[in-house]
């Protein structure tokens, strides 16, 4: 795809939303995984001869699913109005470029917070589209230890009956 110039592609969904950046030399392929499955979010791109926006929305409201309201979660831009110089990219929100020079895991497991004090989109339950529980075989996890690496909220670690 290098050796085409091409901008960006779009994988298949992976149950998380994942943006990453080819490490190839004066590449700026851009990969995004994204997922929207019950159409709990979706993705917009719009182009002008030299920007991309991609802009991800995510379903808001009391219903577990079909609220249809949705708000901004992501932003991705590749600016390329400079010719002289490799594009711009600009991300933010559940779009943002994941550095993988850094654990993509990492807890400190110092804390536990309420599951609900940071969603996890797709976490949810059947009354609600924000999990306020997790059942994990015949437990129920009420709380989480927040990752703090790249990959962030989509891997906190839904926890039970542990002291930190």
């Amino acid at each position: 795809m290098e050796e085409y110039n091409v901008d960006i592609y779009f994988a298949g969904e992976v149950h998380a939303v994942t943006v990453s950046k080819s490490k190839v030399l004066g590449s700026s392929l851009v990969q995004i995984v994204s997922r929207s499955n019950d159409l709990t979010n979706f993705l917009t791109v719009n182009t002008t001869d030299d920007t991309i926006e991609i802009k991800q929305y995510r379903e808001v409201g009391p219903k577990q699913k079909f609220n249809n309201d949705y708000v901004q979660s992501g932003l991705l831009t590749i600016n390329k109005s400079n010719p002289s110089s490799d594009p711009q990219i600009s991300s933010s929100g559940e779009l943002k470029v994941l550095d993988d020079d850094v654990a993509l895991l990492h807890f400190d497991f110092e804390s536990m917070y309420e599951i609900d004090a940071r969603p996890i989109h797709g976490l949810r339950n059947d009354d609600s589209l924000v999990a306020k529980y997790q059942v994990v075989g015949d437990t129920n996890c009420t709380e989480s230890i927040h990752n703090m690496g790249s990959f962030s909220e989509q891997y906190d670690a839904q926890v039970a009956n542990i002291e930190l």
